[in-house]
């Protein structure tokens, strides 16, 4: 898989934990008044693979030491989503922490690409997201997110509460983010609630979590959008 790359930054220390290897893709659709990078916004040929860019970046290792890695940026990233995916994967496979620097312009619920945006959230490690806000004030940036969550499940209403009528007297439904953590495990064993669980757009199970112990309080989980968790649990359910 090919990407268009607009220019690389070796030690970037503002784009992520640590010391990052920063690559900035070529193409944005959004036309912001103060872009910080307009001269990435013509698109052009992608004519770099994956694995030399990765080989490039891993030149730069020794400086990232424990928390550093390889940041995404642009441009806008997501418009070569593919490249992404392959390039995240096989950053992944050789340790590396993955960063992406996104305004989310292409995103959308619509396939093909919110399958592969699922992808491509298994191997990041964290996102940032630049926003635009035209009006509203929000206290903090949890308060943000969710409201930005809920808006854009409200555009799905008709979807939702069909589902959710559908679901609900066999599963324990859940919209939006829902997170698990072992305390929540302990309190479910402990007061023997055991419950089928379908999430609708995101699941957040703590590291500190035992597949075995998820097993004994949710026997079955489904979720509509994206899944957060210790690669043991992720692959049981996702089987």
């Amino acid at each position: 898989m090919l990407g268009a790359i607009h220019s690389i930054e070796t030690f970037g220390l503002v784009d992520g934990p640590g010391v990052r290897y920063v690559i900035f893709m070529q193409g944005c659709h959004m036309r912001c008044k103060f872009c910080h990078n307009a001269d990435t916004w013509k698109t052009k040929e992608p004519d770099q693979s994956a694995e030399v860019v990765l080989k490039k970046a891993l030149r730069y290792r020794p400086y990232w030491k424990d928390n550093g890695g390889i940041t995404v940026s642009g441009g806008e990233p997501l418009l070569q989503i593919d490249f992404l995916i392959e390039l995240f994967t096989l950053a992944k496979k050789e340790g590396v922490n993955t960063v992406l620097d996104t305004c989310g312009q292409p995103f959308t619920f619509e396939e093909p690409f919110f399958s592969k945006f699922k992808q491509l959230m298994n191997v990041t490690d964290l996102g940032y997201i630049d926003l635009l806000i035209e009006q509203g004030f929000f206290s903090n940036r949890t308060d943000f997110i969710k409201t930005a969550v809920r808006n854009e499940l409200d555009k799905k209403n008709d979807v939702l509460d069909r589902t959710i009528e559908r679901e609900s007297s066999s599963y324990a439904v859940s919209v939006g983010i829902r997170k698990i953590s072992n305390k929540d495990i302990v309190m479910r064993m402990e007061s023997n609630l055991i419950e089928k669980m379908l999430v609708i757009g995101m699941l957040v199970i703590s590291e500190d979590v035992r597949l075995a112990d998820l097993q004994n309080v949710f026997p079955e989980i489904r979720v509509h959008g994206i899944v957060k968790a210790p690669k043991s649990i992720k692959e049981y359910y996702s089987k």
